[in-house]
């Protein structure tokens, strides 16, 4: 395959991408938690070729590009505005950390959005009714419950005291960007992300609970739709560049075997 054709072919799968993360992420502009994506390309090593001579005659060697590598998209950590609800369901993170919670099969994945609910054994639950981890039970005589900044678990008992029921655990990452998504506001570890690190609310860098808010999505909804017109421009421009070597390629061709 001629190099101009796999420069432009590399070009136009990176922007198919760049189309699919900018309507992903605006798809997903009022998910709670959710953390945008962006593309990332990397420049293939370049290839010396011979196109030139100078005026001694000797060849010139000129860098000819060989396209462009996606990389994998990376997770953009700005935090998102915290938007008060008054529900004490409602958890947000000011700071750095995810919320973790344990799938069916026992897989562990995170996420900002900290929307909690009760299942049917009163134990702390996301919107999918994945249990929250460590899991928090709220006694079944308890009319009222809150979260300490510091993760703190309290219910209000039929006394009118209040009595500690557990410690709510945050984790943070080595490289969260390199999360990967796998639902609206659920993510999980890989290779590049580390291994999570766990510990209470406010400690080793760990930030605090705000109860009765949510996070946003740190979406700008603007900015991704002048990102996906931009990608589908410059696929449109590429296609037809295509178009046009391969038209090209085709009259030479043609005129080789006359």
């Amino acid at each position: 395959m001629p190099a101009i054709l796999y420069n432009l072919l590399s070009g136009l799968r990176g922007q198919m991408r760049s189309l699919d993360v900018a309507s992903q992420n605006i798809t997903n502009s009022h998910t709670p938690g959710y953390r945008k994506e962006r593309v990332q390309f990397h420049d293939v090593m370049y290839q010396a070729m011979l196109m030139s001579h100078d005026r001694s005659g000797r060849p010139q060697p000129a860098p000819i590009g060989n396209g462009a590598e996606l990389w994998p998209a990376e997770l953009v950590q700005s935090q998102g505005s915290l938007e008060q609800t008054g529900s004490q369901f409602d958890l947000a993170i000011q700071g750095d950390g995810f919320f973790q919670f344990r799938q069916p099969d026992g897989a562990l994945v995170y996420s900002r959005n900290g929307q909690l609910q009760l299942d049917d054994q009163r134990r702390l639950v996301n919107a999918d009714g994945l249990l929250l981890d460590p899991p928090i039970q709220l006694p079944a005589d308890s009319s009222d419950w809150t979260v300490a900044a510091d993760g703190t678990v309290s219910v209000l008992q039929p006394d009118g005291t209040q009595r500690q029921v557990g410690q709510l655990q945050i984790v943070r990452f080595p490289n969260a960007s390199a999360l990967q998504q796998t639902g609206a506001f659920t993510l999980q570890a890989t290779a590049r992300s580390g291994q999570p690190i766990q510990g209470a609310p406010g400690s080793n860098g760990l930030g605090g609970i705000v109860q009765g808010f949510v996070e946003a999505s740190n979406v700008d909804f603007s900015e991704e739709m002048t990102n996906l017109l931009q990608a589908q421009r410059t696929y449109e421009i590429g296609l037809k560049a295509l178009q046009t070597i391969d038209d090209a390629i085709g009259m030479a061709n043609n005129i080789h075997h006359q």
